[in-house]
C-alpha cells in the first residue's frame, strides 16, 4: 500500500485528522518556542507577580517563582514530543531485530525472547522505570533510555507475530526453496512487508511514552529542574491549586491533548493500513 493510498483512508478518520492537525501545531510550537515566548522557560523575570492570574500580558499566568507559566508550557511541549520520539525510535531499534529473530528462527531463540518479554511485561512499567532512574539516575537522556526498556516488549511482540504469519506466505516459502539464505528472506522479504504494523506499533508507542514521562515527572523522579515537563508542573501546581487553579490546568489540558491525539492518529493509521479496518473511522 503506497502512502496516497493510506492517506486516502485516513482522512475520512475525523478524530486521526483531528489529531494530525493538533500535533503539527504542537510541533511547530515546539521549534519556534523562542519567537512565540515572552521569555525563557528558566527566566524568573516577573518575581514582582509571583503567581499572578492569567491576564493580557501573561496568558497562562505567572508561577510562584516568577516565571511566565505560558512559556514554560510551550517549551514542555519539546521535552513531551523529544521524549515520545527519541523513545519510540529507540524501542523499534530494539524491539524490531529480536521480534523478527523471534519469530523466524523460532527454537530456542524464540523461547529466550519471548521469555525476557514476559519477565518485563509482568512488572508494571512504572515500577521498573523508577527501579531504573533508582539505578542509573534521572536526567533526559536517562529517561528517554529508561522508558525504550520498558517499551520495547510490545514492538517485539508485534514484529514476532507479524513475521510468524509473512514466513508461511507462497513467496517466503518460493525464496526458501530456491536456497535464498536466511538474512536475506528476513530482510529483503519479510521485514519490508511488515513495515506497516511497525509504522501503528511505533505511533501507539509514542503516548505510552510520553504519559509515563509525565508521571515519572509528577512522582519527582523525571527530569531534572528547571527543565519544564508537563507532569512536574501538575505536580508543582498541586500544592496551590485550592487558590491557583492555573498551575495545574494548563499543562494537564497540553498533556491531555498530546496524548489523545497521538492516539486518535495511530488508531487512525491503523484502520488505514488494514484492508479490513477500512472506513470503520
Amino acid at each position: 500500500m503506497n502512502i496516497a493510498e493510506i492517506w486516502f483512508y485516513l482522512r475520512k478518520n475525523k478524530l486521526a485528522v483531528t489529531g494530525l492537525v493538533i500535533i503539527l501545531v504542537l510541533i511547530i510550537g515546539a521549534v519556534f518556542a523562542p519567537l512565540i515566548t515572552p521569555t525563557g522557560y528558566a527566566e524568573q523575570k516577573y518575581l514582582e507577580k509571583i503567581n499572578d492570574f492569567p491576564s493580557v500580558h501573561h496568558w497562562f499566568g505567572v508561577d510562584a517563582l516568577g516565571r511566565d507559566y505560558y512559556s514554560r508550557v510551550i517549551y514542555g511541549i519539546r521535552i513531551s514530543l523529544l521524549v515520545g520520539f527519541s523513545t519510540a525510535l529507540l524501542a523499534l531499534v530494539i524491539g524490531v531485530p529480536l521480534g523478527a529473530l523471534a519469530g523466524y528462527l523460532g527454537g530456542i531463540v524464540d523461547w529466550v525472547v519471548m521469555r525476557l518479554v514476559e519477565t518485563f511485561s509482568v512488572i508494571p512499567p512504572l515500577l521498573i522505570a523508577i527501579l531504573f532512574v533508582t539505578l542509573f539516575g534521572s536526567g533526559l537522556e536517562n529517561i528517554i533510555f529508561i522508558l525504550a526498556m520498558v517499551s520495547w516488549m510490545d514492538v517485539c511482540r508485534l514484529v514476532r507475530g507479524e513475521i510468524l504469519t509473512l514466513k508461511e506466505r507462497e513467496y517466503a516459502v518460493a525464496a526458501k526453496a530456491i536456497g535464498a539464505r536466511p538474512y536475506r528472506i528476513l530482510f529483503r522479504h519479510l521485514l519490508p512487508n511488515a513495515v506497516a504494523p511497525i509504522i501503528v506499533g511505533m505511533v501507539l508507542c509514542l503516548p505510552n511514552a510520553i504519559m509515563l514521562e509525565a508521571t515519572l515527572s509528577f512522582l519527582g523522579v523525571g527530569v531534572n529542574p528547571p527543565t519544564p515537563s508537563w507532569g512536574q508542573m501538575i505536580s508543582e501546581g498541586l500544592y496551590y491549586i485550592q487558590f491557583y487553579w492555573y498551575l495545574t490546568l494548563f499543562p494537564a489540558i497540553f498533556l491531555a491533548l498530546t496524548v489523545l491525539s497521538l492516539s486518535f492518529i495511530g488508531d487512525g493509521l491503523r484502520d488505514a493500513m488494514d484492508p479490513r479496518l477500512r472506513g470503520r473511522g
